[in-house]
């Protein structure tokens, strides 16, 4: 699939732009779009409606029959860990999901996943007593900010480089919902 169409279909599962959006996109790209899609995939997209109540979803559906997952999961993961670096709650979801995919056995998480987002991801620890690390997400950030920013480059670093072949089992946010 080439660059441009590629894009487009990742910008709208990664949510950056809406339906509407997504819709004016399809029109500017439908001669591409013919030629990259099976027929009946084409169709579909040149004709949802994209006023539908659960656009979202329906239309990721068919999006995943068209590209390929781990592909879209690097682009997802490249965004999120660059922007993680501006935005200390968007830090605090990406390390969260940094101990998800190292508990999933992506070991190139292992270590911000293992050492930070475990913290992040049960984070009714934050504040208790027994854990004396922090009162809040955003004071953890703080305090550790320089060593998990290390991290967080590293693993920007990969998805630069390289296409991760992440297991996303168990992984809800897109591939429970797809087949």
């Amino acid at each position: 699939m080439k660059g441009e169409i590629k894009a487009g279909l990742f910008r709208f599962l990664n949510r950056e732009i809406s339906g509407e959006e997504f819709e004016q996109w399809t029109y500017l790209f439908c001669d591409e779009l013919e030629k990259e899609l099976p027929l009946d995939d084409y169709l579909d997209i040149m004709c949802f409606d994209y006023r539908k109540k659960a656009k979202y979803y329906t239309f990721a559906k068919l999006l995943f029959r068209n590209i390929n997952r781990i592909e879209f999961e690097n682009y997802r993961l490249r965004k999120l860990f660059a922007e993680a670096m501006h935005d200390d709650e968007i830090l605090e979801s990406a390390l969260a999901e940094a101990y998800e995919l190292a508990a999933n056995g992506n070991e190139v998480f292992r270590e911000l996943g293992y050492e930070y987002g475990v913290i992040l991801y049960y984070g009714d620890n934050i504040g208790d007593e027994y854990w004396c690390i922090a009162e809040t997400g955003k004071e953890f950030i703080g305090k550790y900010r320089e060593k998990i920013y290390i991290h967080v480059e590293k693993i920007i670093k990969l998805l630069n480089e390289h296409t991760l072949e992440l297991n996303t089992q168990g992984l809800g946010r897109y591939w429970d919902s797809y087949p």
